[in-house]
């Protein structure tokens, strides 16, 4: 078996967003077919290289940088950012720890209906009120959050122009 896709600490006062795949993972092909995208999960890379993410299995969480060992290819997002938003975003996304992983949204989702719990989070919800949480979207979104894929956060975010979207790592099974 190969080694695990790295995450390295991001760069000082930049905000980290890691999209992955897991080519083995059901509910990640099930994503990448309903979205018609290359990725099925986002998550944020904290200064100190940590991870906040909305985990299926365990709602929203902070887990060490080297958690994830079955993702098959990853993309990492920068966004340089002034002191205040960064703190902004790290205080943002740690006071969404403990929120439930909210599959109604995803069920809903799957079948175009508006079906979210609240208070739930799903992982590109987080990434897109994180990210507006930050200013780096200083307007807000023309979708309800959780209704954003993280091919759309992807998308969006390879449009904005402080972005610096990193090359595509695979590491196949």
């Amino acid at each position: 078996m190969s080694q695990p896709l790295t995450v390295p600490r991001p760069p000082p006062r930049t905000a980290r967003f890691r999209f992955v795949t897991q080519e083995q993972s059901s509910f990640g092909r099930l994503i990448r077919w309903r979205t018609m995208g290359e990725v099925s999960h986002v998550e944020m890379v904290l200064p100190d290289g940590s991870i906040i993410s909305a985990l299926s299995d365990q709602g929203v969480c902070h887990v060490e940088g080297d958690y994830d060992t079955t993702s098959t290819m990853q993309i990492f997002v920068d966004f340089p950012l002034a002191d205040l938003d960064l703190l902004r975003w790290v205080a943002y996304l740690r006071s969404r720890i403990g929120r439930p992983y909210d599959w109604n949204a995803i069920y809903g989702e799957a079948l175009f209906r508006d079906w979210r719990r609240p208070g739930g989070m799903i992982c590109s919800m987080l990434a897109a009120l994180s990210a507006r949480e930050a200013k780096i979207f200083p307007r807000p979104l023309s979708e309800r959050a959780h209704e954003i894929s993280p091919r759309d956060i992807l998308l969006m975010f390879s449009g904005h122009p402080s972005a610096i979207i990193h090359p595509k790592e695979d590491r196949k099974c």
